[in-house]
């Protein structure tokens, strides 16, 4: 059969390129199934897998905050089928509270597009007296508050540290291991206050076991629309829980285009959005080259935060 002249014009990694998918690929996730981020990895693979095709496979490799996930994409062959699912800790904070993370998130990967984000919320037991955000800031500056966050170097403990340093306030953290058991014993009054995951705590406020006070997000948020955003008291806050898709670098730019169609396809698609938007998560379509400055930017801000405070993992 005779090669067609736009075919044999078309370089090696142009023509590779073109028969991309051939197989299926695999969404790492560095965190345990069944959680939030594990969630939203699976909606994204669900969607973007009829679109290209190919099934993406979600593979779970959870430790170390998401490490252990992102460092087995570093070291992964850049031929696109691997992907990753990049969170605000893995892409912007963890490198500035671990002694070591195993790899280099702006080097190492590069970026595909942002998926959304959600906020964390400020919530407080009623027999602490702060109905507003602002009587919030007023007791925490006349007393310590204990403040229970799940788990240390997450984003309502990061949420924490950049409110710490930005309200001029102290209080004392105390860490469970998931927001259920955190969430038990706010609602029990055996602490003062949670910084939570707006999907984990909007039914106990709506319910009224627990005051929602303020959101982490510069928009209010559409699962408790009538809580305020934390910059409405204080310019510019923000402090969100946020995913995306990144590959190994030196992936070829053609597939990274590829990818970064196909997700934004389905970010704007209904059905995706809708059911985003029911864990709180507000999705967002990206270029890859402004995911990555993006990343740059979180990662400068996360770097001052953790820096003012002096928070660490070893």
């Amino acid at each position: 059969m005779a090669i067609t002249p736009a075919l044999s014009a078309l370089k090696p990694r142009e023509a590779w390129a073109e028969a991309f998918p051939s197989r299926p690929l695999k969404l790492v996730v560095g965190f345990p199934a069944g959680g939030p981020t594990d969630v939203v990895a699976r909606l994204v693979a669900e969607a973007m897998s009829r679109d290209l095709g190919r099934q993406i496979v979600v593979e779970n490799i959870g430790g170390a905050g998401g490490n252990l996930g992102a460092q087995s994409v570093a070291r992964a062959a850049a031929d696109g089928y691997t992907l990753h699912l990049a969170t605000a800790g893995t892409h912007g904070i963890n490198q500035w509270l671990y002694k070591s993370v195993g790899y280099d998130h702006l080097k190492d990967f590069a970026a595909v597009g942002y998926i959304g984000s959600a906020p964390n919320i400020v919530v407080v037991h009623p027999k602490l007296g702060a109905r507003t955000f602002d009587e919030f800031i007023a007791v925490a500056r006349s007393r310590m508050l204990n403040v229970a966050i799940a788990g240390w170097g997450t984003t309502p403990h990061m949420t924490g540290e950049l409110l710490k340093a930005t309200a001029g306030i102290n209080f004392q953290y105390v860490t469970y291991r998931g927001g259920g058991p955190a969430l038990n014993d706010l609602i029990a009054g055996h602490v003062d206050a949670m910084i939570d995951a707006v999907l984990t705590s909007a039914q106990f406020v709506k319910e009224g076991h627990i005051i929602g006070l303020a959101v982490s997000s510069r928009t209010r948020s559409a699962i408790l629309p009538d809580i305020p955003t934390i910059s409405e008291t204080l310019p510019g806050f923000e402090a969100i829980a946020w995913w995306g898709l990144s590959v190994p670098a030196k992936t070829d730019p053609a597939i990274v285009t590829l990818l970064n169609s196909k997700l934004n396809a389905q970010l704007q698609a209904p059905e995706l959005i809708t059911r985003l938007e029911e864990l709180g998560v507000h999705a967002e379509p990206s270029t890859p080259d402004a995911f990555a400055t993006f990343v740059e930017r979180e990662t400068r801000k996360w770097q001052e935060v953790v820096a003012k405070t002096g928070t660490s993992i070893q």
